[in-house]
Order: structure tokens, then C-alpha cells, then sequence
């Protein structure tokens, strides 16, 4: 997978791209501008793949493909899903402080297969959001403070992020309409961000409450 990222040189201001494949690491790019070299990181994020799909969604928007973008927004999604859920399976497991061998790793996947089942989106969310916070997908939205700034838009539901993204990308998959309006792919793009973005501070959440328990452990202990 191939996809510009846009980059501002932090020296002089000028604007370039530079180009990404699959999961390898940034190339440094020298600013034709000024010189300085720019190097360039991946986000902390539980899900690199998830991350770098939206780029290539993002590219393929400024490209002017409006088909594309809604693909890579769904498969962004779904991939950010499954990271979020085995992230967390396997640092459950290490607290045992036994060896992942590749048997818990397929227990583990069959594990999500059975819980999702064939839901879509909907059922995928809430099985990811019940296991990392105990709350499903939308209360997690509407309780949950640290999610304030992402649920302003239109985009923060289950039934939001369906419409928006994944019906649009069922009509591609499905029925072959790849006809889409530039407004389209943003609307697209716009809820698979925020979705990720909610997953991300699930994922924070539980993080938090872990570290929390590890504290009271130790002060237990002391």
C-alpha cells in the first residue's frame, strides 16, 4: 500500500509530501525550500494499519477518488477493531506472565469471529466497547467526558458511523455503486476519524484503570 503524507517543514513553512509503502518506517525528506531535513514519525496508536489507512484515504480524497476514500475509511475501521480487542486479550495475557503462543492467538481471533458474528459495524463496536469498558458503543460515547470534544459532530453513534461509512461502503462492496460525490468520501473519512478516535481513548481508559489497579497493588503490598 502506497500513499502521500503532507508535511509542513517546521524551518521555513513550505509545503511537500512525501511518500509512505505499507508498514515501513517514514523516509527522511529534505525541504526543497531551505534544506532541513524532516523527519517523520508514526503516531502512538494502538493500530498502525488503521492509522495509515486513513492517510491513504485521505490521499486518495485529494487525488479526487471519492470511492476509494469510503473503502479505506471502513477497512481503517474494522482493522482499528480488531487491534483494540487483541491488544488488550494479550496484555491480559502477559499479566499471567506466561509465553502468546499461536493457539491463544487463534482462540483469541475465534473469540471476536463468535462475538461479532455477522453484525456489522454494530455489533462489532459494542462487543469491542463492552470488553475494553464494560459499556457499549454508544454509552460509552454519552458517559464517557474524555469523548467530548469527538461526539459534536454528527459522527459519534453506531448509527451515525453505519450510515455515513459502512452503508456507503456496503454499496460499493455489494451493489457496485462507486458513483460517489466528493461530499461523499469526506462524510466518510470524517466518521471512520472519529471512530477511531473513540477507540483510541477507550483504549486510554482502560490503560488508566489498569495503571490505577497497579498502584493500589503495590500500595497494598507496602
Amino acid at each position: 500500500m502506497k500513499f502521500f503524507v503532507a508535511l509542513n517543514c517546521e524551518s521555513c513553512g513550505a509545503k511537500l509530501a512525501s511518500l509512505a509503502c505499507g508498514e515501513l518506517t517514514f523516509p527522511s525528506e529534505i525541504c526543497p525550500e531551505c534544506g532541513a531535513t524532516i523527519h517523520i514519525v508514526d503516531p502512538v496508536t494502538f493500530s498502525i494499519v488503521a492509522s495509515r489507512l486513513l492517510l491513504r484515504g485521505e490521499a486518495e480524497l485529494n487525488n479526487g477518488d471519492f470511492t476509494m476514500p469510503i473503502i479505506c475509511g471502513a477497512m481503517a475501521v474494522e482493522s482499528a477493531l480488531t487491534s483494540l480487542f487483541l491488544k488488550w486479550k494479550k496484555m491480559e495475557h502477559d499479566s499471567l506472565d506466561r509465553p502468546t503462543t499461536a493457539t491463544d492467538r487463534e482462540a483469541w481471533m475465534s473469540e471476536y469471529r463468535v462475538g461479532t458474528g455477522r453484525g456489522g459495524f454494530a455489533k462489532s463496536a459494542d462487543f469491542v466497547s463492552r470488553y475494553v469498558t464494560q459499556e457499549s458503543f454508544d454509552v460509552f460515547v454519552t458517559h464517557s467526558q474524555a469523548t467530548s470534544t469527538l461526539t459534536s459532530g454528527s459522527y459519534a453513534g453506531v448509527r451515525n458511523i453505519q450510515g455515513e461509512l459502512f452503508d456507503k461502503r456496503n454499496l460499493i462492496m455489494h451493489w457496485g455503486e462507486v458513483n460517489h460525490e466528493r461530499t461523499d468520501a469526506e462524510k466518510a473519512l470524517s466518521a471512520a476519524r472519529t471512530a477511531f478516535a473513540l477507540l483510541g481513548v477507550m483504549d486510554k481508559r482502560r490503560a488508566a484503570e489498569l495503571q490505577r489497579k497497579m498502584r493500589e497493588s503495590l500500595k497494598s503490598k507496602a
